[in-house]
């Protein structure tokens, strides 16, 4: 399955993250899978990661939080159509177009890593 992550405001302006290996960390350090330069971005700030077939994002203790459609979360699956905020920074979560995996009332993305598709057209 092909899913991304498209970001359209914030410090990573018009861009597109194609995800296809898992765990990916989200964060300020040049090591994180997506790197998002902001001060109020730690270093390491959240986490994409499947378990038991659903997909999972998890803050890894941040400073500042990891909010998933404007509410704070520790840890909560991401669906299509989710928003996703690290610092000043929002992704959409997309399923690209495909079919996805279901988990009860909806669908679950099911992701595999981060590689950086460039400026959404």
């Amino acid at each position: 399955m092909e899913a991304k992550l498209l970001c359209n405001n914030g410090v990573i302006l018009d861009s597109e993250f194609l995800l296809d290996e898992l765990p990916l960390v989200i964060g300020r350090s040049p090591e994180a899978n997506i790197c998002v330069v902001d001060r109020w971005v730690s270093r390491r700030h959240c986490e994409i990661a499947e378990r038991d077939g659903l997909l999972v994002v998890r803050d890894l203790g941040s400073t500042h939080g990891t909010r998933l459609n404007g509410q704070p979360i520790t840890e909560s699956t991401l669906t299509p159509g989710d928003v996703l905020t690290v610092g000043l920074t929002t992704f959409l979560v997309s399923d690209n177009g495909q079919n996805l995996q279901s988990s009860g009332g909806g669908s679950t993305l099911v992701l595999r890593g981060a590689k950086p598709l460039g400026p959404v057209s």
